[in-house]
């Protein structure tokens, strides 16, 4: 098989365990000096991408869900949203996927409102993603309160920071109108 269209099947396990440990080498004890922390930190560094891009990575997240008939957060979300109304009687709820692979998905929800989703992603690969950095894009001030939903599917685990974790937390919240929904979405490993 090719690799570039069949990633391992346990590349996005073997990232995020990657990811975990290089947010976690300044906590390290066993490594007390800077010097140390720095070494390890390259190795991992060196590991991680030796696994590839994320556009392997996003082939392979793909790729495991139509395997195994997996986690769609899409599938999740609207049957959260099932029964409840649109903001305004004829509005579509507004929803902003962040970290999405593709679009469209909330196109054809059975079951609830109508939904107008924003998909963006850090490095979008599929036409109808907003490529933006997240971060970026939350901060402009017509955003503010400008969703009814915001959806984080396996995003925030790939901040390395717990501060700036935190922060993309508060500023889903902040671009979700008051009493929206925010929807998290982390990895098993």
């Amino acid at each position: 098989a090719d690799s570039a269209a069949d990633p391992p099947p346990d590349l996005i396990n073997r990232y995020h365990t990657l990811l975990k440990h290089i947010a976690a080498v300044d906590r390290d004890p066993a490594l007390p000096s800077a010097a140390a922390r720095a070494a390890r930190r390259r190795s991992l560094q060196s590991d991680l991408s030796a696994l590839g891009d994320l556009a392997l990575y996003q082939r392979a997240s793909l790729a495991g869900e139509r395997a195994s008939g997996g986690f769609d957060a899409s599938r999740w979300v609207i049957r959260a949203l099932a029964g409840e109304p649109s903001p305004e009687d004829s509005e579509p709820i507004r929803l902003l996927d962040v970290g999405a692979i593709v679009s469209g998905r909330y196109a054809a929800a059975k079951g609830c409102a109508r939904i107008d989703a924003t998909a963006i992603d850090l490095h979008a690969q599929d036409d109808g993603v907003v490529e933006a950095d997240f971060f970026e894009y939350a901060a402009e001030p017509s955003r503010r309160a400008a969703f009814d939903v915001t959806v984080l599917s396996l995003v925030v685990n790939f901040v390395p920071a717990p501060a700036r974790r935190g922060h993309m937390l508060r500023l889903a919240a902040e671009v979700t109108r008051p009493r929206g929904r925010v929807f998290v979405v982390l990895p098993a490993a």
